[in-house]
Parts: C-alpha cells; sequence; structure tokens
C-alpha cells in the first residue's frame, strides 16, 4: 500500500466513526440549507443530533466496546 493510498484510507476512516459522521451530516445539512432545501437540512440537523445522542448513551456504547473487548479476553 502506498503512502498516498493510505493517507486516503486513514482520511476516510474518521468519517466512519460517529463524531466524522456527524460532523459530515451537519456540514451537509448547511449546503443543502444554502440550496433552499430547509426540511431536508433539518433532517439532517436531527438525525445528526440523534446519532451522537445515541452513541453516546451507556447501552449503545458499553455493547459497542463490549464487542470489541470480547475478542481479546
Amino acid at each position: 500500500m502506498s503512502a498516498f493510498t493510505y493517507s486516503i484510507y486513514k482520511l476516510l476512516s474518521l468519517f466512519v466513526f460517529p463524531l466524522g459522521l456527524a460532523l459530515s451530516a451537519m456540514a451537509g445539512a448547511g449546503i443543502v440549507f444554502r440550496f433552499g432545501w430547509r426540511r431536508l437540512a433539518v433532517g439532517l440537523l436531527v438525525g445528526a443530533w440523534s446519532w451522537l445522542w445515541l452513541c453516546s448513551t451507556p447501552a449503545v456504547s458499553d455493547g459497542l466496546r463490549g464487542g470489541l473487548e470480547a475478542q481479546f479476553p
């Protein structure tokens, strides 16, 4: 794997995490809002905040972390 491919891979992997995905959705909402699609922009914002809230609840975060920790006893 070349250095450029590795750099692109690392950069794109940041958008899979909840914060990166929510920030991308919020940026998309800002762009969509500028084009006049207010309902879609509000939907993206609500979805982004809901995603952050859901991922930060103990039940979801413990479940995700527990799945990773179970692989390495």
